[in-house]
């Protein structure tokens, strides 16, 4: 079957990509990583139709809860050639996977791809230690500023 890519399941691919350069790449890390390259956070059905692509199509692989690329993968994202930001990798990704806005969407479900065990409840879970991470990170940041 020939899997139809969108922009969010790139956006997705390149965030693992990102979270697993400090690994283990756990949910929460490729949320952090999605928000830091695309301002939004994925929503529950992003990721089940993102993640069930992905490893489908052998781009990334699920160890129990810790995702990483595969080998296919890291050669579609890394280009040895020359250094690029996470935002010109991600359209040079989509272009190549010719991925359209065709059935994306942030609340889009798509039968053909489930991936059950990235349910509603373990998203929540996962944003909620995001924005906990992120919050802890922000405060140390201001008091090393108030140091300086």
């Amino acid at each position: 079957m020939l899997i139809p890519f969108t922009p969010s399941d790139v956006w997705l691919l390149v965030s693992i990509a990102l979270a697993e350069t400090r690994p283990p790449a756990r949910l929460t890390d490729i949320i952090f990583a999605g928000d830091s390259i695309n301002k939004a956070v994925f929503t529950p059905q992003e990721l089940r139709r993102g993640l069930s692509k992905l490893t489908q199509a052998g781009y990334v692989r699920d160890a129990g809860g810790i995702y990483s690329l595969t080998d296919e993968g890291r050669a579609l994202v890394h280009n040895p050639r020359r250094s690029e930001g996470w935002m010109t990798i991600r359209h040079r990704i989509e272009k190549r996977l010719a991925a359209t806005a065709d059935g994306d969407g942030p609340r889009v479900e798509d039968a053909r791809f489930p991936y059950p065990s990235v349910t509603d409840d373990a998203v929540a879970k996962a944003v909620k230690e995001y924005h906990r991470k992120f919050a802890k990170l922000l405060a140390e940041l201001k008091a090393r500023d108030r140091k300086d």
